[in-house]
């Protein structure tokens, strides 16, 4: 019975930590803000006693009743806890993307109307604008190069949905 706590305990504690470093930003290389916590002392060293005691942390934040304790139902509670924070997480990026679309729909219908000559002549300068070399063939370098323009066109403009500095589409 005591493995069976031991290792829902030890699975959490995993799962906590993996969650936490997920969501925290990394520098270049860097570790992570859960690595950063670990070193308690800031030296860029994580010690034995500094991991153990990460560890032990993770676990009294699964002590719900802080008597020295995890149990079955604590340990419950607190996967049920993350599952919540995760679908809730899931639910806000659905939101935003559902948002983003919208707004992409919205400037599609404010080009209307169109006429069928306009369309052909808007869809042949687009392919003329990746059509580097004028064959009037597309390759795959062709597209990955048109590809690596727009974003940086867009980069440039004050970013992409998604990018580090937030822009909007």
């Amino acid at each position: 019975m005591k493995r069976i706590i031991y290792g829902t305990a030890f699975g959490l504690i995993v799962l906590t930590a993996g969650a936490a470093i997920a969501q925290e930003p990394r520098g270049p290389g860097g570790p992570g803000m859960a690595m950063a916590r670990a070193d308690a002392d800031g030296d860029g060293i994580i010690t034995r006693d500094e991991f153990v005691e990460a560890r032990l942390a993770s676990l009294r934040r699964l002590d719900a009743d802080a008597n020295g304790t995890v149990t079955r139902e604590e340990a419950e509670a607190a996967r049920t806890q993350l599952q919540a924070q995760a679908e809730a997480r899931a639910e806000t990026r659905a939101e935003r993307r559902r948002e983003r679309n919208q707004r992409r729909a919205d400037r599609r219908m404010e080009r209307l109307p169109i006429t069928l000559a306009e369309a052909e002549a808007q869809a042949t300068a687009g392919f003329d604008r990746f059509d580097a070399n004028g064959d009037g063939r597309l390759t795959t370098e062709e597209m990955d190069e048109a590809r690596a323009r727009m974003w940086a066109a867009r980069a440039g403009a004050g970013g992409f949905p998604g990018s580090p500095d937030g822009g909007e589409e």
